[in-house]
């Protein structure tokens, strides 16, 4: 037996309005398209949902209880397209990020509390781990993107820059290494 969910949400719209007249007033169709349409419905339950007379449309026993389990149905199955649409557009899900110990604080700080301000409706997880395992997370699809350092070419994974940001080292006045001032701003 199918069922169409656009059938369901009728017969629900005419139990919640008493009236086959009101329901098909607010769905703009013609009061006998709308009766048609809840005939067929019963016919294909095999119940008949509402005991119908001049005064309205009321649910009958066995109507009231199929009408329950209908707005159950209907309800999830609106939550599934939104949560579907949601995911779809990245906006809900779960994203997995990869990154060094070295890199856990400046911008993947400031990246990772942007996601969650921007996408409440994704569930961040962090994977902290060395360069090596990172890329083999990647490859598994235990991580969707890592934040690495440095210039790494992984096989089939495309490489975008995230952030600028300049590291410095310091050191004391009189260090040996200061002498090779060349090779550090070149380097």
């Amino acid at each position: 037996m199918h069922l169409n969910p656009e059938s369901l949400s009728f017969a629900l719209l005419i139990s919640d309005l008493g009236s086959i007249a009101r329901a098909a007033n607010i769905l703009g169709m013609k009061q006998a398209t709308l009766s048609r349409k809840l005939t067929a419905l019963e016919s294909r339950v095999g119940v008949r949902l509402f005991d119908r007379s001049t005064r309205g449309a009321v649910p009958t026993v066995s109507g009231a209880g199929f009408l329950n389990q209908a707005r159950r149905i209907v309800a999830d199955l609106d939550t599934l397209l939104t949560s579907s649409r949601a995911a779809a557009s990245g906006e809900e899900g779960k994203l997995g990020i990869g990154f060094s110990t070295s890199l856990a604080a400046g911008g993947m700080r400031a990246l990772i509390l942007e996601l969650i301000q921007t996408l409440p409706g994704v569930q961040l997880s962090g994977f902290e781990r060395g360069r090596r395992r990172l890329s083999q997370a990647l490859y598994a699809g235990t991580i969707d993107f890592a934040v690495l350092s440095g210039d790494l070419v992984l096989e089939a994974m495309t490489r975008k820059a995230l952030w600028a940001e300049r590291i410095m080292i310091a050191l004391p006045q009189d260090h040996p290494l200061l002498a090779k001032e060349s090779a550090v701003n070149n380097g």
